[in-house]
């Protein structure tokens, strides 16, 4: 057998074995159902400050049309029942965190007619409602943690309100209830009996997996690179409007953020030209950005990835999303495309040890847990390069509204979408740290060198700019001092 043949042998024979692991599990949790890594730190998280919603996910869906409201509940009620983490709490046993499932239930949708009021009343109502229902704390124990409120505000105009806890729950999770909502309502609505594909395993069984997985050689193989590439990292100094207070809770602040097609456009050329992806130049100017404010040469952001590299997984809801933390040396005054090169080196390190769950990661290097809401991380920056899945009703258009209630886990939290008009998203800050029109400035900044790094992307990083002419020209109009005196 040739050394490759052999090489491929052993690959096929360890996923083999990590598929009958992952199969195995759902034996395992007859008699012990241990949270996995991310669900015990959140749980952790919550005991010291229970009061808090910087874990809820809130989504808010203006429904107009002819809605069927006994298919939406059976609809949400089926979802529940198709997925354990749905009904999951938890309990603390000897120290150890596990989920406790509740059997199949109904009703989850609590409804509400708010069409006898007027209308400034229902306005105000409705915005009390969505802030209780995506604020209100979650009792982890008891639970539920799901929340869902149909509210009535007129004929055929209906809001549905959902908040989860994260515990149970993330980004990829929300696309997956919102597929399997739009295929059940619709045939709900029609009076058909639809039976989804039964689901190979449940969250509890990839917890057990994990565990099992992330031991021995394995576990400290990945421990070893991220002790050894986050030593002596340091905290990012962003100049702040408001003292910084040792506290993890912070009100969030939100600003829309897009950037033109062209400039999507150059930023993909660019990206292809130098063999990086989207996401690496991205990055890459963002750490620049935030090295110009800071003053700071060695800048750490963190960013996500899915971490559902099983089929099995894909179709879940659970909390699985990993956090990686991508730190970049800028020091040596080098090109912008030199300092692609260096992202690109570190993000792909990053990429081949994404199995160590940020979780072990902080259990290990014992941060500072007072310095800020997530230890070890201020910034964030996520680009998505697939479009959110449409909602489609039979009948029925489906909105989302956006919600801004909640707190914010960082200091700067940068989240992007590449589609067909450009990159849209959304900034979120610490607004007790940050005044909006310096995170509107901020935004600004960035959108000027992205501009300028896309035209010139052998301009050593010290040459690059924040300032643009239009805001030079106003800088130099506060410095007209010419007075006349007679």
């Amino acid at each position: 057998m040739s050394t490759e043949s052999y090489a491929l042998a052993n690959a096929l024979s360890a996923k083999k074995e990590k598929l009958a692991a992952l199969l195995l599990a759902k034996l395992s949790r007859m008699k012990y159902c241990p949270a996995s890594f991310a669900q015990q730190r959140l749980w952790f998280v919550h005991q010291m400050d229970p009061e808090s919603s910087a874990y809820h996910l809130p989504l808010v869906l203006r429904l107009t049309g002819p809605l069927d409201v006994e298919a939406l509940q059976r609809s949400i009620d089926q979802i529940a029942a198709r997925h354990e983490t749905l009904r999951t709490t938890f309990r603390s046993q000897d120290g150890n965190v596990e989920q406790v499932i509740a059997p199949r239930g109904k009703g989850l949708v609590h409804f509400t007619d708010l069409t006898g009021l007027r209308e400034d009343e229902r306005a105000s109502s409705v915005k009390s409602l969505i802030e209780a229902i995506a604020a209100r704390p979650f009792n982890l124990s008891t639970g539920p943690l799901i929340r869902v409120e149909l509210v009535k505000q007129a004929e055929s105009d209906y809001l549905l309100i959902v908040a989860l806890h994260h515990i149970v729950c993330d980004g990829w999770s929300v696309g997956v209830m919102m597929r399997e909502f739009s295929t059940l309502y619709e045939a709900n609505a029609r009076g058909e009996e639809l039976l989804l594909d039964e689901l190979p395993i449940q969250y509890a069984d990839y917890a057990i997996w994990q565990r099992e997985l992330l031991r021995g050689e394995l576990l400290e193989q990945h421990t070893d690179y991220w002790r050894n590439q986050l030593a002596g990292v340091p905290l990012l100094e962003i100049p702040t409007d408001h003292t910084r207070q040792r506290t993890a809770r912070h009100r969030a602040g939100r600003l829309s953020v897009s950037f033109t097609p062209e400039i999507t456009r150059a930023l993909n050329e660019l990206a292809q030209r130098e063999g990086v992806t989207l996401f690496m130049t991205v990055l890459a100017a963002f750490q620049l950005l935030l090295s110009q404010y800071t003053g700071q040469k060695d800048v750490s952001v963190g960013t996500v990835i899915a971490n559902r590299g099983r089929a099995e997984l894909e179709m879940l809801i659970g909390f699985f999303v990993n956090t990686l933390i991508l730190r970049t040396d800028l020091s040596g005054n080098p090109t912008f495309k030199s300092l692609l090169a260096r992202v690109r080196r570190t993000t792909l390190d990053a990429y081949q040890h994404q199995d160590l769950p940020f979780e072990k990661l902080v259990e290990d290097l014992h941060p500072d847990r007072n310095a800020s809401g997530v230890p070890l991380l201020q910034a964030m920056l996520v680009v998505q390069n697939t479009p959110q899945h449409e909602i489609t009703l039979a009948g029925v258009k489906a909105e989302p509204v956006p919600v801004d209630v909640g707190e914010a886990k960082f200091e700067l939290s940068l989240a992007l979408e590449a589609g067909a008009h450009g990159l849209k998203g959304e900034l979120e800050y610490a607004a007790d740290l940050f005044d909006a029109q310096t995170m509107q400035r901020l935004l600004d900044h960035f959108r000027h060198l992205l501009e300028t790094v896309v035209a010139r992307p052998e301009m050593p990083i010290s040459e690059i700019s924040l300032i643009s002419e239009e805001e030079l020209r106003t800088i130099g109009r506060w410095n007209y001092t010419d007075a006349y005196y007679p």
